[in-house]
C-alpha cells in the first residue's frame, strides 16, 4: 500500500473513533497513529495544548470526545508534501455540534516510516476561522497569558535535554519562518520567534519543526500566539521549508 493509502486507513479510523466517542477506542486510535516507543507530539486547538508523553496525548482523546461534537474527515482530498524521511499531510474537516454550531477544522499531521508502517511524529488540530478573528490575545486575558506562558517553558524545557546541537540549522529555520510571517502578516510587529522553543528533529538533509511564538497585531494591539509546523530540507548548503503551516490556538465559550 502507498503512503497516502496509509493515510486514508489511519483518516477512517480516526473518523469512526471521534463519531463514536468511546473511550474504549482510546488505545485504537492511539495505536493507528502513533507508537508507545516512538516519540511524538500532540498538539490541541486550544492555547498551552501541547503533549508528548502517551498518557497526555490519550487524555486530550478523551477529552475531546467528551466535549467536542461530531468530526468528519475529508478522507480522500488531502495535500501531502514530502522529504527523504517525512511525509506532512494536511487534512480538512467539520466538527458538528448540532443546534447550527459547526465549526471549520483543519489536521496537520507529519509521519515518519519505521518498518514499512507510517508513524505520526506531530499531530496538530487547529480552526482555520481563529486566523482571521482571533480567540487567543495574550496581552488581554491573564489566564490566556499564563497557559502561552506555560507553554513556551515546556517547550524550552524539552528543547535544553536533547543532546543534538542543531543551532545553525535552528536559526536558519528561524529567520526563514520569521520573513515567511513579515511577508505574509505585514501587520505583525514585534514578532516573537525564540529559537529555545523551536523542536527539530532529522538528519543532515531532511527535517522536521514545530515551534510557537506571538507578535503585536499593530492594527489592534493584541498579542497573538501563534503555532507553525513543517518539514525541510538542506540542498548543498541551502535550507530550504517545503511544507508549513501556521495556525493560531483557540477558545470557545461553548462546548
Amino acid at each position: 500500500m502507498n503512503h497516502k493509502g496509509q493515510i486514508q486507513d489511519m483518516l477512517s479510523i480516526m473518523q469512526q473513533c471521534y463519531i463514536e466517542r468511546d473511550e474504549k477506542n482510546i488505545n485504537k486510535i492511539y495505536d493507528a497513529f502513533f507508537d508507545e516507543g516512538i516519540e511524538s507530539q500532540l498538539i490541541g486547538t486550544d492555547n498551552g495544548e501541547w503533549f508528548r508523553t502517551v498518557e497526555e496525548i490519550k487524555e486530550l482523546f478523551a477529552s475531546d470526545w467528551k466535549y467536542w461534537g461530531d468530526l468528519y474527515i475529508d478522507t480522500y482530498d488531502f495535500s501531502i508534501g514530502n522529504n527523504d524521511l517525512y511525509y506532512m499531510a494536511t487534512v480538512k474537516g467539520l466538527l458538528d455540534f448540532k443546534d447550527d454550531h459547526a465549526w471549520d477544522i483543519n489536521i496537520y499531521m507529519i509521519f515518519q516510516v519505521f518498518m514499512d508502517r507510517l508513524v505520526c511524529k506531530v499531530m496538530q488540530f487547529a480552526v482555520p476561522r481563529n486566523l482571521i478573528r482571533p480567540t487567543v490575545i495574550t496581552n488581554k486575558s491573564e489566564e490566556e497569558k499564563e497557559k502561552y506562558n506555560r507553554e513556551c517553558k515546556e517547550l524550552t524545557a524539552y528543547n535544553s535535554k536533547q543532546n543534538q546541537d542543531k543551532s545553525r540549522e535552528k536559526k536558519e529555520i528561524q529567520k526563514l519562518l520569521f520573513d515567511e510571517i513579515k511577508t505574509k502578516k505585514p501587520y505583525a510587529k514585534t514578532i516573537e520567534l525564540p529559537i529555545e522553543q523551536l523542536m527539530l528533529e532529522g538528519n543532515e538533509n531532511s527535517f522536521y519543526f514545530s515551534t510557537s511564538g506571538s507578535f503585536e497585531d499593530e492594527r489592534s494591539g493584541d498579542v497573538l500566539p501563534f503555532r507553525i509546523i513543517g518539514i525541510g530540507e538542506n540542498i548543498l548548503g541551502e535550507t530550504k521549508i517545503i511544507k508549513q503551516e501556521f495556525s493560531m490556538p483557540f477558545v470557545c465559550s461553548f462546548g
